[in-house]
């Protein structure tokens, strides 16, 4: 698996989602297929991290670059995939203090 990176608008997410799903699902659903999100308020738009199984697939997906594992953000929201991989990756991003 590799990673990659692109920032997108919200309307680019859901197709990308539909896309991904696809593949994913084509080739069994594998267990460390992950879309990862990390918002960029700077930007106005999202940071999304996914895996492919290989170079090859990344022509599935223009403008994502590949990103070595030691570039991945420590927080980040799960968008799609196992839990439990994304564990293995990535901490939740913190929640806000609740109400008492």
């Amino acid at each position: 698996m590799i990673w990659t990176r692109k920032n997108i608008s919200d309307v680019e997410l859901g197709q990308l989602k539909e896309r991904y799903d696809q593949l994913s699902t084509n080739l069994g659903v594998p267990f460390d297929m992950l879309m990862v999100r990390v918002p960029d308020n700077a930007k106005e738009c999202t940071k999304v991290y996914m895996t492919l199984p290989t170079e090859d697939h990344l022509a599935m997906f223009s403008g994502f670059d590949v990103v070595p594992e030691r570039a991945l953000p420590r927080e980040a929201s799960l968008h799609f995939g196992n839990l439990e991989a994304f564990k293995e990756w990535f901490s939740l991003p913190e929640e806000s203090e609740a109400i008492h």
